[in-house]
């Protein structure tokens, strides 16, 4: 017992001891959990530009390291191994103007990918192509963005772009590949009224994916699936038929309002709407199925802001509302099969509710939040459910120490749980196949799972001598235990220099 109560106060002296000088001013303006609150905010270009007094580059190499001792989501496999480099930055051009804007290559493997194709799994559930066998794969991933933002009189002016290019192959049988363009632009508007700073926003997004899956081993050939929700099938052109195309895109609307000075109510809200179509490259570029994505998210809160403390809460709350048509083919003529009727089959709505508050200081912030989630995912005939319903809490920390004039450390904390309260699985499993039922089974036990982690992380910024350079690393690791009994651990490192 005295070794353990030398040992903390030892430590407590020693975080004393850090507070001595004055952490970085920029560091803590562009890195502060406080940000979060403006996070919804800061998707309009126009108020992004009023955000920030200072400028901030950085350039950095990183690496990922995800490893879980069994698939939490078989379609994302058990983990990952991914470099990084990439180099963002916000310059203050004047007291009126910014730009900002980031360039990264990304580089790696994801470890043991299942019943999954197709690349962007998360955008384009539950319309993939996939198979039982499934493997590693390899991805490779480029990503530019830059923005300009302006004060005109009285009036806020900002243009962003953000595009993404992805390729995702494998190099063994089914050697799966796809590629990826995805473009946004946003446009946003601002002034301030009445003490608050409010904003509107309108974003449009254009998608585009090639996918495809060869075999070099024709005596291994396995068929491929086009999946349709909750492991159904579209047979009639499933097997041989593996080359598609994937075209989409949709409009974000944001509207905001925020106090300009030290108090007030906050509210954030954006719609959006988003449709991808599925096309088979064969029989004429035959369209199998369309998918609709229409979201709503909104917070409202108040915050306040002291020369010593500032404090906010919030409430926020989302709802998603995900709908699929699949088109009947007719007979072929010609080498194409008509289009005779369209059928809604697919349906899945998640909704989430949370309340929260952040409390701090200039070097120091403290959120909690929690809050109620659900999803409700069902297929119309043969009639097939999943259904789950959560709470989940959260307590995140940061703290910035300066042990000399020249050294800035940041840490970071945070804790989070996730308890079931309800689930619901209908399958008519009499007529499924054993890998079909394996599928659904694995999916609906990690639907309906309590999951604890947590993450810790510290990072340093070194400024060199008689300079606005700084070179930096920073560490973070996380584990998450999950009721199955299985386990995830993630691992997260960067080095680089900030100008």
């Amino acid at each position: 017992m005295r070794h353990t109560i030398y040992i903390l106060t030892l430590l407590f002296a020693y975080a004393a001891g850090l507070c001595a000088n004055e952490p970085d001013s920029v560091l803590v303006e562009h890195q502060s959990l406080w940000r979060e609150n403006d996070k919804a905010s800061l998707g309009n270009p126009a108020i992004k530009g009023a955000a920030f007094s200072t400028s901030f580059s950085e350039i950095g190499l990183g690496f990922s390291y995800d490893h879980q001792s069994e698939p939490f989501v078989v379609e994302e496999g058990d983990g990952h191994t991914l470099t990084e480099i990439g180099v963002n930055t916000y310059l203050r051009l004047s007291k009126h103007s910014a730009v900002w804007g980031e360039a990264a290559y990304m580089n790696g493997t994801d470890k043991h990918k299942n019943w999954i194709s197709t690349t962007d799994y998360r955008i384009l559930q539950p319309y993939v192509l996939a198979d039982s066998l499934g493997g590693d794969t390899k991805r490779e991933r480029y990503y530019f963005s830059g923005a300009y933002a302006s004060q005109v009189s009285d009036w806020l002016l900002g243009a962003e772009m953000t595009f993404r290019a992805e390729h995702e192959y494998r190099d063994q049988d089914p050697r799966m590949r796809g590629v990826v363009s995805d473009l946004n632009l946003r446009l946003g508007i601002g002034r301030n009224i009445a003490g608050n700073r409010v904003g509107v926003s309108l974003e449009g997004n254009v998608y585009k994916q090639t996918n495809d899956v060869d075999f070099y081993n024709e005596e291994g050939v396995i068929p491929e699936y086009q999946l349709t929700g909750l492991a159904t099938v579209y047979t009639r052109f499933s097997g041989d038929k593996r080359t598609l195309y994937f075209n989409g895109g949709g409009m974000g609307l944001r509207l905001s309002s925020h106090p300009v000075g030290r108090r007030g109510l906050y509210a954030d809200l954006c719609l959006s709407e988003h449709r991808y179509h599925r096309v088979l490259a064969e029989y004429n570029s035959m369209p199998l199925t369309d998918l609709y994505d229409e979201s709503i998210e909104g917070t409202i809160g108040w915050k306040r802001t002291t020369d010593k403390s500032r404090a906010a809460v919030y409430l926020a709350g989302s709802h998603t509302r995900r709908t699929g048509d699949e088109r009947i083919g007719g007979d072929a003529s010609g080498g194409s099969y008509p289009i005779i009727a369209r059928l809604t089959m697919y349906k899945n709505s998640l909704s989430t509710i949370q309340a929260g508050g952040i409390y701090g200081q200039k070097s120091w912030n403290c959120r909690l939040n929690a809050g109620y989630a659900a999803s409700n995912e069902s297929y119309a005939y043969p009639e097939r459910k999943l259904n789950y319903s959560r709470l989940f809490a959260e307590l995140v920390g940061q703290r910035f120490f300066a042990p000399t004039e020249r050294l800035t450390l940041r840490v970071d904390a945070a804790l989070q749980y996730i308890a079931n309260i309800d689930s619901e699985l209908k399958m008519p499993f009499a007529d499924m196949s054993e890998i079909a039922t394996a599928y659904i089974n694995h999916k609906y036990d990690y639907a309906k799972a309590n999951y604890a982690s947590m993450r810790a992380g510290i990072r340093g910024d070194y400024k060199l001598r008689d300079s606005r350079f700084a070179i930096f690393g920073a560490i973070e690791a996380g584990a998450t235990s999950c009721s199955t009994g299985e386990s995830r651990m993630q691992l997260n490192v960067r080095v680089g220099a900030t100008f």
